[in-house]
């Protein structure tokens, strides 16, 4: 088990502005998924359940992820 961190961009509303920001956040999932979003920025299905992952999470957090904002995946 590995835990990436990912780098994005999420959005939020404050005195009627929106204000976009960059944001990270860690994830534990399978080595092999992983290695493959870190050498290739992809792995099947795992960017969209990790998008899914970040817009809930946002979302709880009073902001909105931005939906395709990935910019980078490290290990943490």
């Amino acid at each position: 088990m590995k835990t990436l961190n990912i780098t994005y961009d999420a959005m939020t509303i404050e005195n009627g502005k929106k204000i976009y920001g960059e944001t990270c956040m860690d994830i534990p999932m399978m080595d092999d998924v992983a290695d493959r979003l870190i050498s290739h920025g992809s792995s099947g299905c795992a960017v969209a359940r990790i998008e899914c992952i970040l817009q809930s999470v946002e979302l709880l957090r009073g902001r909105h992820y931005i939906k395709g904002s990935i910019k980078d995946y490290r290990e943490a």
